[in-house]
């Protein structure tokens, strides 16, 4: 018999969280913005004075922009760029609406509160957000903020895996291998894991030399996805600076994997013969890594 996967909590590293403000407390005209983080804005871009004119003005796109620098300051302004994300997200915006989802399930600028989180990532995901579906499959097979359901996680980790988001390909082999949620399929979930490795998983690469899914019963990945569209901040650092080094990429190294470190990453994985997803991962990152 195949053993179940087993769900553990999500495991992220994250700063403290700012303190939480009131759930009615609204950006101000008299309320200090936070510096933005290094780096001037990249050309083009309005600077923080401009930008905070045109959020106040009600503009989604700005609020959404200035929220992400907000967001990457140094330190990290996370209460007020929950707001900003909050009055973008309202607007229809699926990366405000991702981003706050991932604020409220790791409680950074606003309580911890994975319904919200949930309900957020949602709206971003019947938009069509990978990585707002991916974390909508974490959530449901782990049971937070809504009762489990290995159906729901394997159909949102089966929308994220069309968007070619590794973990989501990882997941759903892992759900086919153990018939959870879909029907058990070894051959479909050996092919799902190997489409995982191609696209840089570190623990479909790690099973398949184990023997594939007749080796021992592996776990779901079940971290999230993490604040401005991409994996771990870190990783994308790595990631950006890779690419810079490569001269794929002028932006700032800012931890955001924006629509810029997403068209360098397209650049550079149709260079090599990748995939093209334009999304971030640790495969992505280990192959950047200077030699």
């Amino acid at each position: 018999p195949v053993s179940a996967p087993r769900v553990s909590a999500p495991q992220v590293s994250a700063p403290p969280p700012a303190p939480p403000l009131p759930a009615a407390d609204k950006p101000t005209a008299d309320r200090q913005v936070a510096a933005v983080a290094p780096g001037a804005p990249a050309p083009g871009e309005p600077d923080t004075e401009a930008l905070l004119a045109e959020a106040r003005g009600g503009d989604p796109r700005a609020q959404y922009q200035l929220a992400t620098r907000l967001a990457s300051a140094e330190p990290p302004d996370y209460a007020q760029a929950a707001n900003w994300f909050r009055e973008s997200a309202i607007q229809g915006v699926p990366n405000a609406q991702y981003n706050l989802g991932v604020l409220y399930e790791r409680g950074l600028g606003v309580p911890q509160d994975d319904t919200r989180a949930l309900l957020w990532y949602h709206s971003a995901a019947e938009q069509g957000h990978p990585l707002a579906q991916y974390n909508l499959g974490v959530l449901y097979s782990a049971g937070r903020g809504i009762p489990l359901s290995y159906a729901e996680a394997a159909r949102w980790f089966q929308r994220a895996a069309d968007r070619g988001v590794p973990a989501a390909v990882y997941n759903l082999a892992i759900l086919t291998e153990g018939g959870l949620g879909v029907t058990r399929d070894p051959p479909e979930a050996e092919r799902l894991l190997r489409r995982a490795a191609e696209l840089g998983h570190p623990a479909a690469m790690a099973r398949l030399k184990a023997g594939g899914p007749t080796a021992d019963s592996a776990a779901l990945e079940n971290t999230a996805s993490t604040v401005a569209e991409g994996a771990v901040a870190e990783d994308v650092v790595e990631i950006q600076r890779g690419l810079a080094r490569l001269g794929l990429y002028d932006g700032p190294v800012d931890g955001i994997a924006g629509p810029r470190t997403r068209q360098a990453i397209s650049r550079y994985q149709e260079r090599e013969g990748l995939p093209v997803t334009g999304l971030p991962s640790v495969g992505l990152k280990l192959r950047l890594l200077p030699s």
